[in-house]
């Protein structure tokens, strides 16, 4: 992909979850397009390191520490970014609970603790930053929010339940926010990704799991995080000014077929001649 510089000149940015992967990548592509950006993270020392690093190479940015479980940590880190730049003009609601996977199955057997600290973070948390971060863009004359979606939103499976549905509320909260706020000049959508590699997540189930995915994928290469970071960054951008309450699905084109596509083209590698 080709960057544009400059696509961002003169913004004040927010990434939540920007110590690694997707977020990492997203708050780095910010910067070369020209914006001031707030990396937020749970892990200080992963976001500083980010961020020290988008500083060697001349951009401004500053790391913050967030709890996105905790309403006060949200507001700190909304006024945070407004005090070291001097307005807010982006906001990207990447961050999300990850950490509980292994315990998230399905309905029937779902721990209602796990279920809470889910909406907890991946939806309350989102709704708090967004609450905290309009009146600043209102005062900026105008602003973007990005919901960081799952392609788990929009089709049933035997897990993540709490996950998945989390992430269909942010869903609904992304188009009620772009109902409420658009005409004020403030946007908001969201990018659903599908399954994408970051290297530092990667375990031998996971790869499995992407090796099976690949077969449902209509690309010749897997998602990276940079792909995600593109379309944050388009949606973050003015050229995205007449884009309001979507959702971006980058993934491949996995949501794009019918659900037996995978098993008609190994039907169709086995009878072909050898």
């Amino acid at each position: 992909m080709v960057e544009r510089a400059g696509r961002l000149e003169g913004k004040a940015a927010i990434v939540t979850g920007a110590g690694g992967g997707i977020g990492a990548a997203t708050a780095a592509l910010f910067c070369r397009e020209g914006a001031r950006v707030l990396l937020a993270d749970i892990r200080l020392d992963a976001a500083q390191a980010q961020a020290q690093a988008l500083k060697t190479e001349g951009h401004d940015a500053v790391a913050f520490q967030l709890d996105l479980g905790d309403p006060a940590s949200i507001r700190e880190m909304i006024e945070a970014a407004v005090e070291a730049f001097g307005a807010l003009h982006v906001l990207d609601n990447n961050a999300a609970a990850t950490n509980l996977a292994q315990r998230d199955g399905g309905a029937e057997t779902m721990d209602p603790e796990v279920w809470d600290e889910t909406m907890r973070v991946n939806l309350r948390g989102p709704m708090l930053a967004a609450q905290a971060a309009i009146p600043h863009m209102r005062r900026a004359g105008g602003g973007a929010i990005v919901n960081i979606l799952s392609n788990s939103a929009f089709a049933g499976d035997m897990a993540p339940t709490a996950y998945a549905s989390s992430k269909g509320g942010l869903l609904v909260l992304t188009r009620y926010l772009a109902a409420q706020h658009g005409q004020e000049g403030i946007r908001c959508n969201a990018v659903s990704p599908g399954l994408i590699h970051i290297a530092e997540k990667s375990t031998p189930q996971r790869e499995a799991f992407r090796d099976l995915m690949r077969e449902h994928e209509l690309t010749p290469r897997p998602g990276e995080p940079r792909d995600i970071a593109h379309a944050v960054a388009f949606l973050a951008s003015d050229d995205a000014g007449f884009i309001n309450g979507q959702v971006l699905h980058v993934d491949g084109g996995s949501l794009a077929h019918s659900p037996y596509f995978a098993d008609g083209q190994r039907a169709r590698r086995a009878a072909a001649p050898a």
